[in-house]
């Protein structure tokens, strides 16, 4: 068997990724893939939703569903739930910074959401003009791609929660 890890959800749907399948995805326009560490081996773990996009962090792996609207924290290591959040919107990209996971919603959210965590609960919220799909984290900065197709980039101070620049 080849070495990897799928995340299982609802109806079947199934997500096996590899190291290198969990690069390629990112790169291809799928989640924003972060990891400290990578998994290793294959397993799978049943979700309530369909699995849209995950980050890895720490032995973790946070992965945002759609249909079911929730960030679940999966661990690696004995591969099971750890917790999950509710959210207004669909989960579409996720990102891991600094003790925070950032998670976009599309359809019901158009959010950016911060998911501190060690209390494993939302610190804040910025509403976003169109469906948040990709997330990626730099330097206090969350990027945040935007719409159906990424229409707009849309750049997001985390110290003061606020727009500080939106490009279409």
């Amino acid at each position: 068997m080849s070495s990897g890890f799928r995340l299982s959800g609802c109806k079947g749907f199934v997500l096996r990724f590899s190291v290198l399948a969990l690069l390629l995805f990112s790169m291809v326009g799928g989640a924003l893939a972060q990891y400290s560490s990578p998994p290793s081996g294959e397993w799978s773990v049943s979700l309530d939703g369909n699995a849209k996009a995950v980050a890895l962090s720490s032995g973790t792996a946070f992965v945002a569903e759609t249909n079911t609207n929730r960030l679940t924290a999966v661990d690696v290591s004995s591969e099971s739930e750890i917790w999950s959040v509710s959210l207004d919107g669909d989960g579409r990209g996720v990102a891991v910074s600094d003790g925070t996971v950032f998670v976009t919603e599309g359809e019901g959210g158009k959010a950016l959401t911060a998911v501190d965590i060690s209390s494993q609960s939302e610190s804040w919220s910025v509403s976003l003009d169109g469906f948040g799909n990709d997330v990626a984290v730099s330097d206090g900065t969350a990027f945040v791609a935007e719409g159906f197709e990424g229409q707009a980039l849309t750049a997001v101070d985390i110290s003061s929660q606020s727009e500080t620049w939106s490009v279409s």
